[in-house]
């Protein structure tokens, strides 16, 4: 979301009980960057993403302006230029981004699986499944996969 006059913090993280339903944060999209833009983002997963998942742009736009004013003082609907939506649920082919920080580790694992030793995986998700969401996890997964690749066709 595009925003005029910044009135908000790096980051904003709400607490979901229990911690295992997913994620929710605010936070500057243009932190650490060259820019004198305002740009303010929104990740949610899990639970929390399933409300805004279900609205319209136009509802969405206004639902998240409301929560925003009733944070920061009604600075948010004054402040507003413009926004986009990326939902990644509604993507064709890819139905999704992140894995919650709670997810089983079983589906994990097997999200590693190659298919028919022809198609491989590898990501920040794709591991053994005692350990995912992490820079070092995609280059151990990465590492991993050229390593299968090559046993199977080296």
């Amino acid at each position: 979301m595009a925003i005029q006059e910044k009135f908000y913090p790096a980051f904003v993280d709400f607490l979901i009980h229990p911690k295992t339903d997913g994620q929710l944060s605010f936070y500057d999209a243009s932190y650490g960057q060259k820019t004198n833009k305002n740009v303010l983002g929104l990740f949610s997963v899990g639970k929390p993403a399933k409300k805004y998942g279900r609205l319209t742009d136009v509802d969405l736009k206004n639902y998240i302006l409301a929560e925003l004013d009733k944070i920061f003082d009604g600075q948010a609907t004054p402040n507003y230029v413009k926004h986009i939506v990326q939902n990644w649920s509604k993507e064709p082919f890819i139905e999704g981004a992140y894995i919650n920080d709670h997810a089983d580790p079983k589906t994990i694992s097997l999200l590693q699986e190659s298919v028919a030793d022809r198609l491989f995986f590898a990501g920040d998700c794709y591991t053994n499944g005692n350990d995912w969401g992490n820079v070092h996890n995609a280059v151990e997964s990465a590492q991993e996969c050229v390593h299968e690749i090559l046993e199977n066709y080296g």
